[in-house]
């Protein structure tokens, strides 16, 4: 079920690709064991749930980008697979690329298992290497998450707080 009033208050122009999850996928495929599946994969290997929706939405953000031809791509995380699909978009297409942290990944997030952390460490080194500005909510989690790589990396890196204010 998607709720569609969500959609309301955005511009009229903008572009919304929507892709199916590999957990909607699986549950369509094997309607009794699916979502089983993705829960159990996203627990025990993935170093995200959604890694695989990453494939579909590359293809679909090239699709997009060639058509309407952006200025920059932003991805935001979590879901951090946004940022996989940012890095992923941006080799393809050339384009300038913000990738924000809303919440640490794999150096600094959760606990992670092995293979996991075997899995997510060069996506999370790629993302954090290759992207032209990082965005982060707190200092605290840019020195985390940016403590064990080069200090140039910083230079790139912006602490933009969370935060609402009613107008």
């Amino acid at each position: 079920a998607m709720d569609r009033t969500l959609m309301g208050g955005l511009p009229d122009d903008l572009v919304v690709e929507r892709q199916a999850s590999p957990e909607a996928v699986l549950s369509k495929v094997y309607p009794r064991i699916g979502r089983h599946i993705a829960v159990l994969l996203g627990r025990y290997v993935l170093p995200e749930i959604y890694l695989p929706w990453a494939l579909q939405a590359t293809e679909a953000g090239c699709r997009v980008a060639q058509d309407w031809q952006p200025q920059v791509l932003y991805s935001r995380a979590p879901k951090h697979v946004s940022n996989v699909v940012g890095w992923r978009i941006k080799h393809r297409t050339g384009l300038p690329w913000v990738a924000h942290f809303s919440d640490p990944w794999i150096t600094a997030g959760l606990p992670h298992r092995q293979l996991q952390r075997w899995l997510g460490l060069p996506l999370e080194r790629r993302i954090l290497r290759d992207a032209d500005a990082l965005v982060f909510v707190t200092r605290q989690a840019m020195e985390r998450i940016l403590a064990s790589h080069p200090a140039s990396w910083r230079e790139r890196a912006r602490i933009i707080p969370h935060g609402y204010e009613a107008t």
